[in-house]
């Protein structure tokens, strides 16, 4: 992986990021390619973005949400038949094979905004270099968050991720600024485990069944925890310490309440997924069920 300068948040275009393992990986076409804005227009109430295809192609593509720069990226939708501006994060190569693979594209859409809106530099590049590595980044947009718990599909790690990490975002804006991007990063990484201790087909590895994700996604993290502990130490032993707290008889409460947000919003996406699926394809008059038939939790709704 080619080092990031220190003095820019984004990754160098130069990345050694090796597709070639894509060919063994299951592919999932959804429709989705990424292209570059070569020029706008607005029609009426829409505005338009011209699209050039990796083959010089030229198409005309509503964009619903925001005004894209000309030379941005842009995730096309063929099934919705709309464009997606996506920030200027990482390198073409690395964007197109993560969206090639990508069981969700719009979840992958809002974890690069996500990134994106970390404040500083050190932090946002700790995060692009992870996201660079395709043991990491290829496992965390196909496969799910369990095998038979919450948010277990195809597709399910980076749903949990990202909706874990939207809510803290927003509940950060009362934290100082940096606490909020070390608590923002850590929900980011607090399931990253599981992307080598359950497999693409749902089950768990032999390194799933002899050792917990918290350690696991410790371990992934240890190289790129270093690069950054030589930048900024204190930033370094925060994040490790969000990733590694657990409560006891002496210290019941974290050390930094952002971890706090961290455990509330993992728990919060994990019953909503659970509830959800509990009364999936049930009439509006149930109002109590389970998720499995082998679980004895219950879940209640109100009508």
């Amino acid at each position: 992986m080619t080092d990031m300068a220190t003095s820019s948040p984004r990754v160098s275009r130069q990345s050694s990021m090796d597709v070639a393992p894509l060919k063994s990986q299951p592919r999932h076409r959804f429709g989705t390619v990424v292209g570059h804005c070569s020029k706008q227009t607005d029609a009426g109430v829409r505005h338009w973005v011209q699209v050039q295809n990796t083959q010089g192609e030229l198409a005309w593509w509503p964009c619903p949400t925001k005004r894209p720069a000309l030379g941005a990226f842009l995730r096309m939708d063929t099934t919705t038949g709309n464009a997606h501006p996506l920030p200027d994060l990482l390198p073409e190569p690395i964007l197109k094979a993560l969206y090639r693979l990508c069981i969700h594209p719009e979840d992958l859409d809002q974890l690069l905004w996500l990134m994106d809106g970390l404040q500083h530099a050190e932090l946002q590049r700790f995060m692009l270099e992870i996201l660079q590595d395709p043991d990491i980044a290829l496992p965390l947009v196909q496969q799910a968050a369990s095998c038979r718990h919450h948010h277990s599909d195809p597709g399910g790690l980076l749903r949990h991720t990202v909706e874990c990490t939207t809510w803290v975002q927003a509940w950060t804006s009362m934290l100082p600024p940096v606490e909020a991007d070390v608590t923002v990063v850590a929900t980011l990484c607090h399931d990253i485990g599981k992307t080598q201790t359950i497999t693409l087909s749902q089950t768990t590895t032999d390194t799933g069944q002899m050792v917990a994700h918290e350690i696991v996604g410790l371990q992934i993290l240890q190289p790129y925890l270093a690069r950054l502990r030589r930048e900024w130490p204190q930033v370094a032993d925060a994040l490790l310490h969000m990733l590694s707290w657990h409560p006891n008889r002496r210290e019941p409460l974290p050390r930094l309440p952002g971890l706090v947000m961290l455990k509330h919003a993992d728990q919060l996406s994990t019953v909503m997924d659970l509830r959800h699926r509990a009364f999936e394809g049930y009439p509006p008059h149930h109002f109590w069920s389970k998720p499995h038939a082998d679980q004895a939790q219950r879940f209640h709704r109100l009508g």
